[in-house]
């Protein structure tokens, strides 16, 4: 039986956002955008595979708006984490009480996780907008949209304040921790993950891979340890805004178009879930 509150909200950047499945347990976890009360905010929802996707909220309250409602999830090292943007509050992002603005760190039944910094669900803060998160090697890679300037590559580590709105790109200060790599103009990076070490496309294994919108293009980032070594672009202009990127469980890069949200233009068939095989 779901305990849902409100339906999901479409419209803007917020709706059905994230997706990701229990490692070891038949449940499933969404982000979802929903009005409460005439507010618009944003929430995890836990869903019962065995039971029809019965669904019970995990982790709710987190502020949502027409942009940067973040909405990436990773189920990683017995952890749930939850991405969510400053909401169009920029300021919040540097409150470490609030929601918003921030990379939360979960168990799966939606607590802080004990192993947190500041014995909340925050993993990191100082965030406007992450949209993908990339594990390898222990460590936790993440995009991120910046404003008119500055999309980052960053490297997430425990209690570390990523500097939005104060800091941007890969300027860095006592206070504060700079991106590995920034971009600008601006190519509004989405979901990311690293191809495997040994995928069946030799030029990528290893490398950071994730989506573009407003760059319209397939991004690959060669990253040694925590230094960007170097960026390609791939497929421009040909498939339109890419938003989401995964390797599936045959080792093949999939990419997920966004052509139909209002802010591309759609091509025949979009929107579109592509392949990436050797040729």
């Amino acid at each position: 039986m779901a305990d849902l509150s409100g339906e999901v909200a479409t419209g803007g950047e917020g709706g059905l956002l994230g997706l990701v499945f229990h490692p070891n347990e038949p449940t499933a976890f969404t982000y979802q955008t929903y009005i409460d009360v005439g507010s618009r905010q944003n929430r995890v929802v836990a869903h019962d595979l065995s039971d029809g996707w019965a669904s019970r909220t995990v982790f709710d309250g987190i502020p949502g708006a027409s942009i940067h409602d973040g909405g990436r999830l990773l189920a990683w090292n017995d952890a749930l984490y939850v991405t969510s943007g400053d909401a169009g509050d920029a300021d919040s992002a540097q409150d470490r009480d609030a929601l918003s603005g921030k990379v939360h760190r979960l168990t799966f039944g939606g607590d802080p996780h004990p192993d947190n910094p500041f014995g909340t669900s925050v993993f990191t803060w100082g965030h406007r907008n992450p949209q993908g998160l990339a594990p390898r090697d222990g460590r936790l890679f993440s995009t991120e949209h910046g404003p008119d300037s500055d999309d980052e590559i960053n490297l997430l580590e425990a209690g570390n304040n990523y500097g939005w709105p104060e800091l941007q790109g890969t300027r860095g200060g006592e206070r504060y921790t700079p991106a590995l790599d920034s971009f600008t103009p601006t190519i509004a990076p989405g979901g990311a993950t690293f191809y495997p070490n040994d995928g069946p496309i030799d030029a990528w294994q290893g490398d950071l891979l994730f989506g573009t919108l407003a760059g319209s293009h397939l991004h690959r980032t060669t990253i040694e340890g925590t230094t960007v070594t170097g960026n390609d672009r791939h497929f421009e202009g040909t498939f339109g805004r890419l938003r989401t990127t995964f390797v599936g469980p045959d080792d093949h890069l999939y990419a997920v178009t966004s052509n139909r949200d209002g802010r591309g233009s759609p091509q025949e068939g979009d929107d579109r879930v592509l392949r990436f095989a050797p040729a």
